[in-house]
């Protein structure tokens, strides 16, 4: 029986990594085949306090679905505010069957999100096995 020691660390981080990185690459394809793009605009900007008392900006997006339906609706994710201002031009995803759900179609923004977490997770499992591999080698040696 295996026991698992401090240099394990590394590839259990690495397959953490890897995980969420798919895990959120999925759901973005996912949201990306089954929905549609629209143009909208940031309505307002919503500052609201987070647990430890620092400031979370939210966004309310305002947009026109393909059957002419107005959606207004804060994004529930919080954001740097120098990225937008009121009367920006967005681009959103959102679900046909239930258009107030909708996401922001930031490609490139979640491209780097993926590459974040997929590239470390994949160097992070690397060094793990690296590490086990060394110690194997050095016990033997």
């Amino acid at each position: 029986m295996m026991h698992l020691e401090w240099y394990h660390i590394p590839l259990a981080a690495g397959i953490l990594f890897l995980v969420y990185g798919l895990y959120r690459l999925k759901r973005y394809t996912s949201m990306c085949s089954k929905c549609l793009r629209a143009e909208g605009s940031v309505y307002d900007i919503i500052t609201k306090k987070d647990e430890q008392g620092a400031d979370d900006y939210y966004m309310v997006i305002g947009f026109i679905t393909q059957k002419q339906a107005l959606i207004i609706e804060e994004i529930n994710v919080s954001f740097n505010p120098y990225e937008y201002q009121k009367g920006d031009t967005v681009s959103v995803l959102y679900n046909t069957q239930n258009p107030e759900k909708f996401i922001l179609d930031e490609s490139k923004v979640s491209a780097y999100t993926y590459i974040f977490c997929l590239a470390p997770g994949i160097v992070f499992i690397l060094v793990g096995m690296w590490m086990i591999c060394m110690k194997d080698v050095n016990a033997y040696g």
